[in-house]
């Protein structure tokens, strides 16, 4: 092989560089020359064609964004008249006191000239001076600040006015209209008043008039009307007048490309506004000004002369207009060719006219063609000027460089010239290029760490070994080919086993068989690349001593062609201490939950073997209450009375504390609709905050899906929520009740006005038997009901919660899932319980079951007959007796239940409009009221009974 040519480092950079960039440089500049002279005609010709195509469409757009330009200012003026007739309408039929005074020419004209905060008045002599309405100016005067306002408001508004059925004008801004105005205007006849009567306008709609000469003196405009109506008569009409040089103002403001020039057409190809620049093109003078005393008597429009058709010269423009709301047309003015293109404005069916020369639209591509080519010659020349100084500079960069480069690297290849020869610390050669110094030091540093690699290379094998020493119990490693299992560490002399075992059978057979099915489904999964978690095994050491291990290991390596795993390897680890404290734990957990199913046991059995005398004392209590040798004992019977209702409801408390910690609670779960359940709750609560002196609220419950949950126990929770809110609330305050929809699950609140809780009492507020000091207090309360309600949320599926402000009140919240769909579920009987009411006639039998039904399933009969027959049936868990429909057949009715059952019946009121006898005080009643029935005494009695473990 012919060694190449070695060339020093200048020449060979000089090389490379004029190679591979001087030379293609220079080529690809002289071909872009070439080609950018060549193209520079071709693009001037393809972009005049482009430009052309791109002309016709900026230019229909251009048009049609100045047409929405305009129609939005004539909506905007038209919504404005619109809402001054109806103002003026408003005025007009109401009674205003104020007048205003008007001077009087000789023959019967009534005016004022105005001022700046006053519109000028004309009231003609057509209409003779008695039958002149002066209260009608008194009224109308209310609108000049109105009038004002939306004349500074707009620069196009140049007056603005209404005229009359009987020729009153009132018109700002004000000017002299004795002088300027016929004294015998007729107004009805002028276009802008006609426009807007029925016949010409039977919608009532707005409206805009053609160009004509303003009898105000303003010149040639356009007004925007509206009527303004008494009933089905036309009162007047108010306008907006826009003249055409503020039409023509605004027309020149908007944009129009390539110098063009926009003109308004009115529907019949009327020039309604036509700036200076088309002038000439029509060959017509837009007309600005005129002799007012010879045309204000009658209306006066825009000549002929000013429409598209006249003398045909440009028919071709106006068929076009005419037929096609929008488009472009391609014509001629004066000799030279010109694009149109129009648009309809909307509102008022005018055409906005956009016009421009075509020789416009290639002007600015001739200009740039011409001067590009300019440049062109000028580039060439620069080039050539701009290398030939290049090629120098390049010579003397290059040679400095090639300098700069060639003594370093001389000394970095003399570096690893010594590294190679063992010296590890060889001298750094001298540079200024940070790349070299780099490389320099780069090749020192790898000398220093070679020296160091060697140190630690013999240090390695001592530190490995001094790790798997320091390991629990050893190592392992499992050869998959040769089925040979390896020990170290402390595994081989704590438990005498060989270093080496030839198949892992042999350790196996000191193990029982569960551990050594799993240590071989172990070994399995790891070569089977499952990533298996580990085992646990125990083994006997030298000691005896049962020993629990815990092995984990992994792939170490896997065969290059097959990828199947040739060393599995491991650790050992003692869990023996582990093992002891999860079986204490175990133990400790089943002592504890046996210790909580006794206690739980025990409230169960207690609360139980308290409710029977407690219903007792209740009943005979209230019996004493309506007895007549009781009367002067009724403070103690009724301290009997509050005493022994509270005992149940703490009683009830505990009993449904002690189920639920018992077992999970039977749940009937459906769907609730949330509006009668918390009708039902309210009117439970109605009274027993009423009686606190407070002010029960419902809050907006918004349509929605039902919520997924137990009623009954749903019952119960809201009831402990609104007692609670009820007890602990402030006099005067008040409590609300509300829920709303939030995600897929449905919030239910109750809001009240008391003390509040503070955030440190707030951790313990749901524990049971917690009151948070409130048990020195007289209110009653055990402590269980939020806990009781926490449990029974849980159970549902869903959250409890409060938010709380010291000092301004309390907001408690249960959160439960939604029903999948909206529908509003069956509806059922409400309770679970049944009440047997024996109770003839009708006067109370609508009562008792309204207030019953939140409770229970109520049955009324008559007869004793019907009650013996139902009783056979079912056993109620209320008896509900009318006395005065029984006497005393009472007694032999309660024997015979007894014998039907043949055991204890179900607890009994009594109810009667009469003296209670005496013999009552014998039977077995558990209750007693007097007639006429008190709703709420009634169902705070029955819910004693009714109560879930009565």
């Amino acid at each position: 092989m012919q060694t190449p040519k070695q060339l020093s480092l200048r020449h060979w950079m000089w090389k490379a560089l004029a190679s591979s960039a001087l030379i293609p440089l220079i080529a690809v500049e002289l071909v872009l020359i070439g080609v950018y002279l060549f193209t520079n005609q071709s693009i001037r010709t393809a972009q005049i064609d482009y430009l052309h195509d791109t002309a016709v469409s900026d230019l229909v757009d251009s048009v049609g964004q100045n047409t929405q330009v305009v129609n939005g200012e004539l909506v905007r003026l038209a919504s404005e008249a619109r809402l001054l007739a109806k103002l003026t309408e408003h005025v007009l039929q109401h009674d205003h006191s104020e007048t205003e005074d008007l001077n009087l020419s000789e023959d019967g004209v009534r005016y004022d000239n105005g001022g700046p905060d006053r519109a000028a008045s004309f009231y003609s002599s057509v209409t003779p001076l008695e039958r002149q309405n002066l209260a009608k100016i008194g009224k109308l005067k209310t609108l000049d600040p109105l009038l004002k306002q939306l004349k500074n408001d707009n620069p196009l508004v140049a007056s603005i006015y209404f005229n009359s059925w009987d020729s009153y004008n009132r018109i700002y801004p004000g000017f002299d209209v004795l002088q300027q105005y016929p004294h015998d205007l007729n107004i009805p006849e002028f276009n802008f008043y006609y426009l807007a009567d029925a016949v010409h306008n039977p919608e009532r709609r707005n409206r805009w008039t053609d160009v004509y000469l303003d009898p105000a003196g303003n010149g040639w405009m356009m007004s925007a009307i509206a009527p303004v109506y008494r009933g089905d008569f036309l009162e007047g009409v108010v306008g907006i007048d826009v003249t055409v040089g503020g039409i023509l103002k605004q027309i020149n403001e908007l944009k129009v490309p390539w110098n063009g020039y926009l003109m308004l057409v009115a529907p019949d190809l009327t020039i309604m506004a036509l700036p200076q620049a088309g002038e000439h093109d029509f060959h017509v003078t837009e007309l600005t000004e005129h002799l007012y005393q010879q045309m204000v008597t009658s209306e006066t429009l825009k000549p002929a002369m000013f429409n598209l058709r006249f003398n045909g010269a440009h028919d071709d423009l106006a068929n076009a207009v005419e037929t096609e709301p929008r488009g472009l047309l391609a014509t001629q003015f004066a000799g030279r060719p010109h694009l149109v293109a129009w648009d309809t404005v909307a509102d008022t069916g005018w055409h906005l006219l956009a016009v421009v020369e075509e020789a416009q639209i290639t002007a600015t591509t001739n200009s740039l063609a011409s001067h590009y080519r300019r440049v062109g010659y000028l580039l060439i020349g620069g080039l050539a000027v701009f290398y030939a100084g290049f090629f120098l500079f390049t010579w003397a960069r290059v040679t400095r460089l090639s300098q700069a480069l060639s003594k370093p690297l001389a000394g970095v290849a003399h570096m690893m010239k010594q590294i190679s020869d063992g010296q590890w610390r060889p001298e750094k050669p001298d540079t200024s290029i940070r790349e070299l110094a780099g490389m320099a030091e780069q090749a020192r540093t790898m000398g220093e760490r070679l020296c160091q690699a060697e140190q630690s290379r013999s240090g390695a094998q001592q530190r490995l070994e001094v790790v798997m020493e320091s390991s629990t119990e050893g190592l392992w490693e499992f050869h998959v080919q040769k089925r040979e299992l390896r020990l170290r560490g402390s595994l081989c002399h704590r438990f005498d086993l060989p270093e080496t075992l030839p198949d892992h059978q042999l350790f196996k057979e000191r193990l029982d068989r569960a551990d050594g099915e799993a240590v071989t489904r172990f070994i399995k999964e790891l070569e089977q690349g499952r990533g298996a978690e580990g085992c646990e095994l125990r083994l006997i050491d030298n000691r005896g001593k049962n020993v629990w291990l815990q092995c984990r290991g992994r792939v170490l390596e896997r065969d290059e062609v097959t990828g199947e795993p040739r060393l599995l390897a491991g650790t050992c680890m003692d869990i023996t201490a582990l093992k002891h404290v999860e079986t204490d734990l175990r133990h400790k957990t089943l002592e504890a939950e046996a210790a909580s199913q006794a206690k739980s046991r025990f409230i169960s059995s207690m609360t139980h073997e308290l409710k029977t005398p407690l219903n007792a004392i209740h009943g005979f209590a209230q019996l004493l209450k309506y007895s007549d040798t009781s009367r002067s004992g009724a403070g103690p019977v009724e301290e009997i009375l509050k005493a022994s209702h509270h005992l149940c409801q703490l009683v009830n408390d505990l009993l449904s504390w002690s189920s639920l910690q018992a077992e999970k609670p039977v749940l009937n779960v459906s769907r609730i609709d949330m509006t009668e359940l918390i009708g039902e709750c309210v009117e439970m609560v109605r009274q027993e905050a009423k009686d606190a002196g407070l002010t029960l609220n419902v809050a907006e419950i918004r349509p929605g899906p039902g919520v997924v949950a137990d009623s009954r126990r749903l019952r119960q929770v809201l009831l402990n929520l609104l007692s609670n809110a009820i007890k602990y609330n402030r006099p005067g305050g008040s409590v609300t009740l509300g829920c709303r929809h939030e995600q897929g699950r449905v919030r239910i609140y109750v809001e009240d006005t008391g003390m509040g809780i503070d955030s440190q009492a707030r951790a313990r507020l749901f524990e049971p038997f917690q009151r948070l000091g409130q048990e020195k207090t007289a209110i009653p309360g055990t402590g269980i009901g939020l806990a009781l309600c926490k449990e029974l949320a849980q159970a549902m599926n869903g959250s409890i919660g409060l938010v709380s402000t010291p000092g301004s009140g309390s907001l408690f919240w249960i959160e439960l899932p939604c029903s999948a769909t909206p529908d509003k579920p069956p509806a059922k009987v409400a309770g679970h319980a049944s009440v047997l009411c024996l109770q003839r006639g009708d006067s109370e039998k609508k009562l008792i079951r309204e207030t019953l039904a939140p409770l229970a399933r109520v049955r009324l009969v008559e007869e004793e007959r019907e009650l013996l027959d139902e009783m056979a049936r079912q056993r109620p868990k209320l008896l509900i007796i009318d006395l005065d429909s029984l006497g005393e057949a009472l007694q032999p009715l309660l024997a015979t239940l007894h014998e039907l059952h043949q055991g204890p019946r179900p607890p009994l009121i009594v109810m009667s409009a009469q003296t209670m006898p005496a013999w009552l005080l014998s039977l077995d009643c558990q209750g007693l009221l007097r007639k006429p029935i008190d709703a709420t005494e009634l169902r705070e009695l029955a819910a004693v009974f009714l109560s879930e473990d009565a």
